[in-house]
């Protein structure tokens, strides 16, 4: 058998190289990127680099929690805040801070990232957090809806969030569709470790676990139950007051207010 020699394309190679060379694009930004910070204002925190609905911006945290209110005086609150002003976000956005959060760390704003979380933990290990999303679980036959941003720009997940309770991460709990439609995240290792960092507890889901008879709105609350775990909770009452952790989009204000 005889070989062929093998012939260089030198064009080509380059070609290979320069794309290989090429940055990557889409996605979150690496952990300690170029994109995230996070710094101390008056009043809260200010954290760039969070990746929310596709997009990568800036968003400002109240050290202070908002009032107890329903989820619709919250959305009320919010619909009518000004740009200065803190108001409810949705259980996505908050996710995505925490998130962000989480992945740096260890990197050079670990100081203030380490207390920001130990507000975190007191919030969560006193109250229920509020936010501005919703559950209407449906009759069998129909999907579940999950609302975000309600009162807002408000905008629809239809996914079955009806199932068994349970720890995220236990296979019987079937946890990954609902929290990719409650929190826009089905990665439930990561998302276990987000909140055992944040509260020192597992996660747990709390939902309806049968189909209602006729639709029934559920809040989304954020929390430390009774049991010692942190929780999803869909399953929160519509009615209930809650106090809310306090965000909007950042710019240069010359003060904050609530």
């Amino acid at each position: 058998m005889s070989l062929v020699p093998y012939k260089r394309n030198i064009a080509e190679e380059k070609k290979i190289l320069e794309e290989l060379l090429k940055e990557p694009t889409g996605g979150d930004p690496p952990e300690g990127s170029a994109d995230f910070k996070v710094e101390k204002i008056v009043g809260g925190y200010r954290i760039s680099g969070i990746q929310h609905r596709k997009t990568s911006g800036a968003y400002d945290l109240s050290a202070k929690l908002l009032p107890s209110k329903t989820q619709e005086q919250h959305a009320k609150h919010a619909a009518k805040a000004k740009p200065d002003q803190y108001r409810t976000g949705s259980a996505p956005l908050y996710h995505a801070i925490f998130k962000t959060l989480y992945k740096n760390k260890d990197g050079k704003y670990k100081d203030v990232i380490q207390e920001i979380r130990v507000f975190l933990k007191k919030t969560f290990e006193n109250t229920w957090v509020n936010t501005l999303s919703k559950t209407t679980y449906n009759p069998a036959g129909q999907k579940d809806r999950v609302l975000h941003d309600v009162g807002q720009k408000e905008y629809p997940v239809d996914e079955d969030i009806t199932g068994p309770e349970g720890y995220i991460t236990q296979a019987q709990t079937q946890a990954s569709n609902a929290c990719k439609a409650l929190l826009d995240d089905n990665n439930l290792q990561e998302i276990n470790k987000v909140y055992k960092w944040v509260t020192d507890k597992d996660t747990y889901l709390w939902r309806l676990t049968q189909k209602p008879e006729s639709p029934q709105d559920r809040v989304v609350a954020l929390g430390v139950n009774d049991y010692d775990d942190f929780s999803i909770n869909a399953d929160d009452g519509i009615n209930d007051d809650g106090p809310a952790l306090g965000v909007r989009r950042a710019k240069n204000f010359a003060g904050n207010e609530g």
